[in-house]
Parts: C-alpha cells; structure tokens; sequence
C-alpha cells in the first residue's frame, strides 16, 4: 500500500521505462519468488492448476512461489501452438 503511485513516479524518471516494467522490476526485487529453470514437477503442478482454476495466474502464483508471470509464460511455452519470440 506503501508504493501505491509510486511506479507512476518512478516511471516519470525514467523516460526510457513504461511503467509496467518498472512495475514489473519492483515485484521481482522486493518479493522471493522462485527464479531459474522449471522442475518437471513444477510443469505438473502448473497444468493442474490450470485445469483447476483456469489461468488465474495471481492464484496460481501463490500455489506455485513463481511470479504471475513466470506461470503465464511457462503455460504458454508448454502450450502446442507456441511459437517462440511471439
């Protein structure tokens, strides 16, 4: 609740940075999430989780200590139909 604006403020300085990114860089300094290659077991748990809530990446998330993110672009490279650099 802190940094509420606070992106918007710390984007404005950066003329070079939309605000998601630096939105984006904050969530992956001040909280622990999980970082580094995927276990197989985490690939299951992801696909389960999908399948049980759907793509609520901020629930699956917290299940999962990876980033909203991380679970999202790990879904869709797993996905058939991915094409990389898309």
């Amino acid at each position: 609740a802190e940094l509420k604006g606070a992106w918007m403020e710390i984007a404005r300085a950066l003329p070079h940075r939309t605000v998601q990114s630096v939105y984006r860089h904050g969530l992956r300094q001040l909280h622990p999430f999980k970082r580094g290659p995927w276990t197989d077991a985490e690939c299951t748990d992801l696909l389960n989780l999908v399948h049980r809530l759907g793509k609520k990446w901020a629930a699956i998330q917290s299940k999962l200590n990876r980033s909203a993110d991380q679970c999202r672009d790990k879904y869709r490279e797993m996905s058939a139909d991915y094409i990389k650099g898309r």
